[in-house]
């Protein structure tokens, strides 16, 4: 069984942070309920980095992203797409 989600950020920037900053904010209330649903098989956090620049962003992942997935018990992904 596999339980999908995905949420997009509208963030114009080539930053982690400030995506995960905006995503933070539409799951401010929901921790529990996904550490709940997450307890229930593997958890990971998915980054699809979609970029047309010729150089790849460099990837820094914000403390409360860690600490997001680590209550989660979730690995962290991060996919480039070029």
């Amino acid at each position: 069984r596999a339980n999908l989600w995905a949420l997009c950020s509208k963030s114009d920037s080539d930053l982690v942070e400030d995506h995960w900053q905006y995503l933070e904010k539409l799951l401010q209330g929901k921790w529990e309920l996904l550490k709940q649903i997450a307890s229930t098989g593997r958890a990971k956090l998915t980054l699809v980095i979609d970029s047309d620049c010729p150089r790849l962003p460099s990837i820094i992942i914000p403390p409360s992203m860690s600490t997001f997935a680590s209550y989660l018990n979730a690995a962290i992904d991060i996919d480039h797409m070029q």
